[in-house]
C-alpha cells in the first residue's frame, strides 16, 4: 500500500471503498475504516432530494468524525441543481465529491441521470463544470464504457471529464445494456488510460491459478503496460511461485501480496520472504510481525504478573481471547511455519460461534463481576443470560471451564506441570486440555 493523492487530498493508502447503495451506510464505513481503508464513500445521494429536503436523503449525508476522509457521492441531470446542492452541502465534512455518472438502474437512467449521461456529453460536460466551479473540494466522476451494447464513447467521456476540472476517473469497463453482467472490456479502459493520465496501474493477481495466472498478467501488462502486481490469496495453499513467473515474464515488480480477505491482511510484497516461503522454509518474519502487532507487550507482561500471582480474570481471559481471534485463522498461520502446509491443518480451528457466545457472556457482565465471578448469583446469571442472548447454562459452563483455567494456571505458577496435563502429553496423537472440550480451540 502507498499514499495517493486526488486533488488536494492526500489519503494514507491506495485501498479505496466503492458506493454501494444500500450497503455503504455509516456502520459499514465505520467498519472499513476500522479495517485501515484509505478512502470510503458514501450512497449515492440524489441532488433533487437534498433540494426538497428529503428526510431519508439526510439520514444518507450523516457523516461521522472518525470515517474521514469520506467521498459523498451524487447523482441528477440539472447542473444548476447539481451545482446548488453540491455548493449547499460543502460545508459537511466530506473530503472529495463524485458525480455517478455510471449507475445504470432504470428509475436512474429513465430520469436521465446516471448511465443515461453516456448518450449526452454535452450535458454531462455542463454538469462536471458547474460542480467543480461550486466547490474548492476534489471532484471524481464515476462512468461506463458507453450506454447501448455497441457503445464505445468513454476515451471520448474521459477526456471531457479531465478537460472539465474532474480530478480522478472511475471506469466500469461494462455498458449500461449489461448491467453488471458478462465480460468487462479490458480496452475500454486501456482507451481511457491513454486519453488522460492515470497515477498508477495495478493488477490483481490470484496466485492459486499458478501458470493461468502469469498468461492473465502478459495480457494485461500488453495491453495496459501495468506498473505493479498484487498477488492475493497466498494465505491458502499456494506457495506463490507465480511471483517468480510474473516478474521474469512482465518485467513488472510485484508490489503487494494479499494475505488474507481484509483491508488489513494487504502487505507490503517482500522478496526475501516469498523465496523461502517458495523453498517450504516458511515465513518466519511474517509470524513474528503478526504477533507484534496482535500482542500487546505491556498487556504480556502485566498477564506474566497477574499469572504470576494467580489473579487470572474472566477481563484477562477475554483479552487473549481477541488477540487470539486477531491473529488470523490456524491454516493462515501454518503457512509461515516451516515444512508444514496450509493444508495440514484444513478443517481445524477456533469454533468461531462458541467464542463470540463467550465473548457476549463476558461483555455483559459488570467490570466488578469480572474481576470476582464468584458474585455471580441466581438473578444476576439470568440478567446476563438475557443480555447475552445466551441460556445459565451456557454461563455455568464458561465458568467451569474458567474455574479450570485457573486451577491450572496456579499449577503453572507453583513451577509444576498440572498431573492430567503430563499424563495427556505422554499420549501420542491426542490433543486438547482434558475436560475442556467446550473450549474454543
Amino acid at each position: 500500500m502507498h499514499q495517493l493523492k486526488i486533488g488536494s487530498v492526500t489519503l494514507d493508502n491506495n485501498i479505496l471503498l466503492a458506493p454501494m447503495a444500500g450497503v455503504t451506510d455509516l456502520p459499514f464505513r465505520l467498519l472499513c475504516r476500522e479495517q485501515e481503508a484509505g478512502l470510503v464513500c458514501m450512497e449515492m445521494v440524489s441532488a433533487k432530494a437534498i433540494l426538497y429536503k428529503n428526510k431519508n436523503t439526510e439520514s444518507l449525508l450523516t457523516i461521522h468524525p472518525q470515517e474521514g476522509p469520506v467521498s459523498l457521492q451524487l447523482f441528477g441531470s440539472d447542473p444548476k441543481i447539481l451545482s446548488e446542492m453540491a455548493r449547499q452541502i460543502e460545508e459537511r465534512p466530506f473530503s472529495i465529491l463524485d458525480i455517478n455518472m455510471g449507475c445504470p438502474a432504470p428509475k436512474i437512467v429513465n430520469n436521465g441521470e446516471g448511465s443515461a449521461l453516456m448518450q449526452d456529453l454535452p450535458r454531462a460536460a455542463k454538469i462536471i463544470a458547474a460542480v467543480r466551479q461550486a466547490i474548492d473540494v476534489p471532484l471524481t466522476v464515476k462512468f461506463r464504457k458507453g450506454y447501448e451494447a455497441e457503445d464505445d464513447n468513454c476515451a471520448e467521456f474521459g477526456r471531457m471529464a479531465e478537460s472539465c476540472g474532474a480530478d480522478a476517473l472511475c471506469v466500469h469497463g461494462r455498458t449500461r445494456r449489461q448491467m453488471y453482467g458478462g465480460q468487462s472490456d479490458l480496452q475500454a479502459v486501456l482507451r481511457v488510460k491513454e486519453a488522460v493520465n492515470p497515477t498508477e496501474i495495478l493488477l490483481v493477481v490470484d496466485a492459486m491459478i499458478g501458470q493461468d495466472a502469469v498468461n492473465a498478467a502478459k495480457a494485461f501488462d500488453d495491453a495496459l503496460d501495468i506498473d505493479g502486481v498484487l498477488l492475493t490469496k497466498l494465505d491458502g495453499d499456494a506457495r506463490g511461485g507465480a511471483a517468480l513467473s510474473i516478474k521474469a515474464v512482465t518485467g513488472k515488480p510485484i508490489k503487494f501480496v494479499g494475505m488474507g480477505e481484509k483491508l488489513d491482511q494487504i502487505e507490503v510484497f517482500h522478496p526475501d520472504r516469498m523465496a523461502s516461503r517458495i523453498l517450504g522454509m516458511g515465513d518466519m518474519l511474517s509470524l513474528i510481525e503478526k504477533a507484534e502487532q496482535n500482542f500487546d507487550q505491556k498487556k504480556a507482561l502485566e498477564l506474566q504478573e497477574k499469572l504470576r500471582k494467580n489473579k487470572f480474570t474472566l477481563t484477562d481471559f477475554y483479552d487473549q481471547m481477541k488477540q487470539l481471534k486477531n491473529m488470523g485463522s490456524l491454516t493462515e498461520i501454518a503457512g509461515m511455519l516451516p515444512g508444514v502446509k496450509a493444508s495440514d491443518l484444513e478443517g481445524v480451528g477456533m469454533d468461531q460461534k462458541l467464542l463470540q457466545r463467550m465473548e457476549a457472556i463476558i461483555l455483559s457482565m459488570t467490570p466488578a463481576e469480572r474481576e470476582d465471578p464468584k458474585l455471580l448469583n441466581s438473578s444476576r446469571k439470568k440478567r446476563i443470560a438475557a443480555g447475552s442472548g445466551t441460556q445459565v447454562v451456557d454461563i455455568n459452563r464458561l465458568l467451569k471451564q474458567f474455574d479450570m483455567l485457573q486451577a491450572m494456571t496456579k499449577q503453572f505458577s507453583g513451577g509444576k506441570l498440572p498431573k492430567n496435563l503430563r499424563k495427556m502429553m505422554g499420549k501420542k496423537g491426542r490433543g486438547g486440555f482434558p475436560g475442556m472440550g467446550g473450549m474454543p480451540f
